[in-house]
């Protein structure tokens, strides 16, 4: 489970993606504590939008088309908290791929959940209670 600053920066994230705002990409994937030799922010958007959000690779493996990137930029950190939310990403892509959903986004599918939980901690609340809950 995560604590109310790791919800606070998936928020953010989420949010980020779905506004395509690199600069906000790179400073919440920094926060989840993602490291590389460089730093390479066209890097740290590729990672943040391939694991979390949306396939960027038109042909070939996701995984092939990341390890790729490092050539240009080695990771020394990934993570490892946030993995469990990537993977469920990768696994609802993945399955909506094979029953032809098309090219889903997850910011775009949470982007309403994202912004309740913004209006929560806006109003000092947590992120809890409104993201991924079950009503």
């Amino acid at each position: 489970s995560y604590d109310p600053a790791e919800r606070r920066i998936l928020v953010d994230l989420y949010a980020a993606l779905d506004e395509s705002n690199k600069p906000e990409i790179v400073r919440t994937v920094k926060a989840m504590g993602y490291e590389s030799d460089t730093f390479d922010e066209e890097l740290m958007v590729a990672f943040a939008t391939q694991c979390f959000d949306r396939d960027i690779v038109d042909d070939g493996s996701p995984y092939a088309y990341l390890v790729g990137l490092e050539k240009t930029d080695r990771v020394r950190r990934i993570p490892r908290k946030f993995m469990l939310t990537c993977r469920v990403a990768l696994l609802l892509r993945g399955l909506g791929a094979r029953i032809g959903c098309g090219r889903l986004s997850m910011a775009r599918l949470w982007r309403h959940e994202v912004r309740r939980a913004r209006r929560n901690i806006r109003r000092g609340g947590d992120a809890a209670g409104s993201v991924g809950q079950v009503q």
